[in-house]
């Protein structure tokens, strides 16, 4: 018998078909686009698609290459994914030619769908690329599948562009043609886009208004250094940001929220700069670098310059991680170490998440509010907690 092509069966061999249901965190994870690669690296045939249960397949192919498919569902599933249960149970075999990724299906409910991911850390690749990617050069809204918005910005499901925020954002050619390809990583990475086609900063203030990013993370240094607040929109909602060395605009802060007690949180450049005043565990280092990028509890050293208005007499301070291009970048070009972030509210009030509400909120009794134009359907604050036995135990 000749070579066979690409894309057919050799019918000499056995034939097996699983249909197979997957639940866990895998809506906005890049995870039909794993299961499309994994199924090509193992010669198999069908589909993959979204669905109310979770993701569900058709698989044809050999016994063999059938059993490493399900085997590493787990094993190679995307950082951000969590696998709960996979269920395979023997198909009706249809001799597929090929491995599709196929539409979701439609009026997906949030109460009977599994798990939506969170929002997500901005990956090492996707900073790489805001460095020599020309179409993504400090493009403060850069991600893939496997790290940014997800929650806050889906309206409906199941998880597509049309059903986020980011649907009134037309991919440009070259956007659109990483989408589409399946051997990219942002193949189907629905908050995909660049300079040319995505949302974009601007700073106001009482002067006026700044949208060249250069200036506007350059004015916000020259805020925060002065002494200043910043209100600035983050994943989930606005955050209110100052100087964690300097007391008077801890203070200062602690005033426009009318906030006695309660200590704040801080942001720091690096897992070196939260060494540099803190004691953090293992553990704790790999909770705080997790794509989740969690708010961690941790020791605060003796004799550490961080404001003691920050904690207010505790021996512990709420440490995190840059988890967004934006603040990325505001560290690396300010070449600041830290900054208190608490969530843009005011007591007892929700974390605000609007634009119009931010600006009338904050535009007089902060020294700048930075925006952007995309939208935040679902706010979220920032996750708190403290790792005890090696796990985090949340406390919101």
């Amino acid at each position: 018998m000749g070579k066979l092509m690409r894309g057919f069966y050799n019918i000499e061999s056995t034939l097996y078909s699983k249909d197979i249901t997957i639940e866990g965190r895998i809506q906005g994870v890049g995870f039909r686009p794993f299961l499309y690669r994994l199924g090509i690296e193992h010669d198999l045939k069908g589909w993959v698609k979204n669905n109310t249960e979770g993701v569900v397949l058709h698989i044809e192919g050999s016994a063999e290459n059938i059993s490493k498919f399900i085997l590493e569902i787990n094993t190679k599933a995307p950082t951000a994914a969590r696998v709960y249960k996979v269920h395979s149970f023997p198909g009706k075999l249809k001799y597929y030619r090929d491995f599709s990724i196929h539409p979701s299906e439609k009026n997906i409910s949030p109460d009977t769908v599994s798990e939506i991911s969170p929002d997500i850390a901005v990956c090492g690749s996707c900073l790489d690329d805001m460095h020599n990617q020309k179409s993504r050069l400090d493009y403060l809204f850069t991600n893939c599948t496997n790290c940014g918005p997800r929650f806050s910005i889906i309206k409906n499901l199941p998880y597509d562009r049309n059903q986020t925020t980011m649907s009134s954002f037309v991919m440009c050619k070259s956007c659109s043609h990483e989408y589409m390809d399946v051997l990219n990583r942002r193949f189907h990475a629905q908050p995909v886009s660049c300079h040319s086609c995505g949302p974009s900063y601007s700073l106001s203030n009482r002067t006026g208004q700044i949208t060249n990013t250069a200036n506007i993370i350059q004015k916000t240094e020259e805020i925060i250094k002065s002494g200043g607040i910043c209100a600035i929109k983050g994943l989930g909602g606005y955050h209110l940001a100052c100087d964690p060395f300097n007391t008077k605009a801890v203070k200062k802060l602690r005033s426009l929220k009318k906030r006695e007690g309660k200590p704040f949180a801080i942001m720091f450049s690096s897992i070196k700069e939260i060494r540099n005043h803190t004691k953090i565990s293992m553990e704790e280092k790999k909770i705080l670098e997790s794509p989740e990028a969690p708010i961690v509890l941790v020791k605060l050293l003796h004799g550490s310059s961080i404001s003691p208005s920050v904690c207010q007499g505790l021996r512990k301070v709420g440490a995190f991680l840059p988890y967004t291009p934006f603040y990325h970048s505001f560290f690396s070009k300010t070449g600041l170490k830290a900054l208190v972030l608490t969530s843009g509210n005011f007591s007892n009030q929700p974390i605000i998440k609007d634009n119009k509400e931010a600006l009338s909120s904050f535009l007089n009794t902060t020294d700048a509010v930075i925006t952007y134009n995309r939208e935040i359907y679902n706010s979220c604050d920032d996750s708190v907690g403290s790792v005890i036995d090696g796990k985090l135990l949340s406390y919101n």
